[in-house]
């Protein structure tokens, strides 16, 4: 894959989850197209791909929308070089280990940006509220929309 056209493919997700998806929003729900690209990425190219690409594409979404630097550079940047480590034994050419592998990126992500937050503000909501209403349907959501973005990626950088 081209690293250009892989970097070009992350600066534009980020744009669009900013921009457009709001128009998309499943409740106040916006899909984390992001990762399910970091996740195709680093099960495609490796840790160290998987890892630079989750860290621009991380720090490009805490700079442009955010509001916490940092959560989501760390975040999909250890996603990225987890995925890229695990990619190494992953059948690439299905579907579900994608959605699978988006399945369990989401929940990491999610649990980590709700202890990360929760460390500094120790009066957000409780555990239980936060995995009903915010983590669970985001999951869902990601691990749906994998499918559709993976077929997409594939065409993009034509792999098999």
């Amino acid at each position: 894959m081209s690293k250009l056209l892989m970097l070009a493919v992350v600066i534009i997700s980020v744009v669009l989850k900013i921009t457009l998806f709001r128009f998309i929003e499943f409740g106040s729900y916006k899909p984390d197209i992001l990762l399910i690209i970091v996740v195709f990425i680093s099960i495609y190219e490796g840790p160290l791909t998987g890892a630079s690409l989750g860290f621009i594409g991380g720090l490009t979404e805490d700079i442009l929308g955010s509001g916490y630097l940092g959560l989501f550079t760390v975040s999909k940047t250890l996603i990225g070089f987890a995925l890229g480590i695990i990619g190494k034994h992953i059948y690439k050419t299905g579907i579900y280990p994608y959605a699978i592998a988006a399945f369990a990126a989401s929940v990491f992500q999610e649990f980590f940006i709700f202890f990360w937050l929760k460390m500094f503000q120790p009066y957000a909501s409780f555990f239980g509220s936060s995995f009903r209403n915010i983590i669970l349907p985001l999951v869902i959501y990601n691990t749906i929309l994998t499918p559709f973005v993976v077929l997409g990626l594939k065409k993009i950088f034509r792999t098999k």
